[in-house]
């Protein structure tokens, strides 16, 4: 029986993601700081505050939940809540609101809507017949 020559298949793909090692270590290193941020705050940078769900978990972690102020990046930023109810009436679906003023001056307001926000019992208009 001869022995059959064995040549990797995937040389090239392997040889493609070495060459890019730096830049998947920079990849890793940034995820490292993000989840760094959650008990220590102060590794935030301000481009850091335009990410909503980075924002709702340095909250949650550091405030738990509800409103709340906090100091990120040298910036008080704000988080709001507001409740809409359903039609029924049974769940309530909540509107975060995370504001602050920039370093250069400007407002900045990112905010999640809920589906309930437009629902007929939350629009004046369109709210008839509706138990209370």
């Amino acid at each position: 029986m001869q022995k059959a020559s064995l040549r990797p298949s995937a040389v090239h793909e392997a040889e493609a993601y070495l060459s890019e090692a730096p830049r998947h270590r920079q990849t890793i290193a940034e995820r490292q700081r993000l989840k760094r941020a959650l008990s220590d705050p102060s590794v935030l940078t301000e481009s850091d505050l335009e990410n909503y769900r980075l924002l709702d978990s340095v909250f949650f972690a550091l405030k738990g939940p509800g409103e709340g102020t906090l100091v990120l990046a040298g910036i008080q930023v704000t988080k709001s809540l507001a409740g809409y109810s359903s039609n029924s009436g049974m769940t309530t679906g909540w509107q975060v609101t995370f504001s602050w003023t920039g370093s250069d001056g400007r407002g900045w307001l990112i905010k999640k809507v809920p589906s309930e926000a437009s629902n007929r019992r939350n629009d004046p208009e369109r709210n008839w017949g509706l138990y209370e």
